[in-house]
């Protein structure tokens, strides 16, 4: 959590090593339960943090993304991302990673199980847990055809860095 000494010190490394910070919100609520007002304080209070991360850095934000937790999508909350121009970024294939992680051990098998009903240039969901990310990431990598966003320089793994990615862009082998 980027509200934490720790996680804001892992959010200016990860931006640093040339990677995007983007809104998932404050506390990772199901957006469809809360108010309209509770949705606009989840995101304010996360930007306002990582505004200071950029600031923190010295560098310029071009863009900015948010992406519901749980997929969980509300109209109200939507509408007033769009007018803030936020980026909405919906995934397409969930690992379901996190149901697959326990003690250090990860079924890669029954991950990629599920990434199998992916198509191409869908967004796959993957989530921190442990080493969950850290041992997926690199597979992805070398196993299929990693697509970055434009505006992030060169896809790098920090290992003194807790890594939050949170989706990635696939294209399947042919």
């Amino acid at each position: 959590m980027i509200n934490t000494n720790e996680g804001f010190y892992n959010a200016c490394k990860t931006l640093e090593n040339g990677n995007i910070i983007g809104n998932h919100s404050y506390s990772h609520p199901a957006f469809t339960r809360i108010s309209y007002n509770r949705a606009v304080s989840e995101i304010e209070r996360t930007e306002e943090l990582i505004e200071k991360v950029y600031e923190k850095v010295g560098m310029k934000r071009l863009r900015k993304f948010f992406r519901f937790p749980y997929g969980s999508v509300k109209g109200s909350a939507e509408s007033y991302l769009e007018d803030k121009g936020f980026e909405i970024q919906h995934w397409d294939t969930d690992t379901l990673d996190w149901r697959y992680y326990s003690r250090n051990k990860l079924s890669l098998e029954r991950i990629l199980r599920n990434c199998a009903r992916a198509d191409n240039n869908d967004i796959v969901l993957i989530h921190e847990r442990g080493m969950t990310a850290k041992k997926l990431i690199p597979f992805f990598v070398e196993e299929y055809n990693l697509k970055i966003p434009d505006d992030a320089q060169e896809y790098k793994i920090d290992p003194t860095v807790n890594l939050r990615l949170q989706m990635c862009l696939i294209e399947k082998e042919k």
